[in-house]
């Protein structure tokens, strides 16, 4: 039994209530999680993570560069998510022999970026970052101290590059092992790989409102059992028996609508057909 109020609730409809409010509440959590990987937007220092990610030489023959920026591509493309990739800017440096004739284009939903020859990638970014409208959510990906620094001026999130190496490949590895799922953790919960399905089913549900709507149906049910319930005059304790307190105990708990789990099922029942 727990009190809400001065009302009496029996430990089963507790549980029940509880519970669906926790459910509820783990849902808004989910759903926070999965909205925030999609809407920050990243921006990669091409070359650096290069570097990071082992692809990069000391010396490149024919062509050696362009496969080593593919196999960096592939693998940013299987470490984010479809939604993550849409918002992806990877920036190179665009001074070197083999740069495309193309300085911009799509892959799998990135912008890869050239700077002009005679700028380095780090302005680029660094324009990126003071020109991005919404800068919190933006996470720039380089290992370069002046970045890091220009992220922090516009209070944007920075990341190693051998630490996003380290998450890409866990992503991409946990992907192919169908453990994606049990690995995304919130408070050791793990989201559900069809969270977004149930955001479209609970996501306008209002926590606060449910609350409230269970708040003033105890006190109704409180208020209609107090009217119901014709005053008694008290007996003295010394003349009630044992046996007479046990049985008006019985007796009570038999009558109180707040002990019943079927009649709180039917108000829920109830209240969901109002809802609708």
């Amino acid at each position: 039994m727990f009190l809400c109020g001065r009302l009496v609730v029996p430990d089963r409809v507790k549980c029940v209530i509880l519970r669906s409010v926790s459910f509820l509440r783990w849902i808004k959590q989910a759903q926070a999680i999965v909205e925030d990987r999609m809407r920050f937007d990243f921006v990669i220092d091409g070359y650096n993570l290069m570097h990071a990610a082992g692809l990069a030489r000391q010396r490149y023959g024919p062509g050696d560069m362009e496969r080593a920026r593919q196999r960096l591509l592939q693998l940013i493309r299987h470490g984010l998510t479809p939604e993550q990739r849409l918002r992806t800017t990877i920036v190179f440096d665009g001074h070197s022999s083999d740069r495309p004739v193309s300085a911009e284009f799509q892959f799998h939903g990135m912008l890869v970026f050239f700077s002009p020859p005679n700028r380095e990638a780090d302005d680029e970014i660094e324009d990126f970052i003071s020109e991005h409208s919404a800068p919190k959510q933006l996470i720039v990906v380089s290992s370069d101290h002046r970045l890091h620094k220009a992220a922090r001026v516009r209070r944007a999130h920075a990341i190693d590059s051998e630490e996003f190496v380290e998450q890409l490949q866990r992503f991409a590895r946990e992907q192919r092992d169908g453990t994606a799922a049990e690995s995304s953790k919130t408070d050791g919960r793990a989201v559900p790989e069809n969270a977004e399905e149930w955001f479209q089913e609970f996501g306008d549900i209002d926590i606060n409102e449910i609350e409230s709507d269970v708040q003033r149906e105890m006190k109704r049910v409180e208020k209609t059992q107090r009217e119901k319930t014709p005053a008694t005059p008290k007996t003295p304790a010394s003349e009630a028996s044992a046996p007479d307190i046990e049985e008006e105990k019985s007796d009570s708990n038999e009558n109180d609508p707040e002990l019943d789990v079927d009649f709180w099922e039917n108000r829920i029942a109830e209240l969901d057909q109002e809802g609708e």
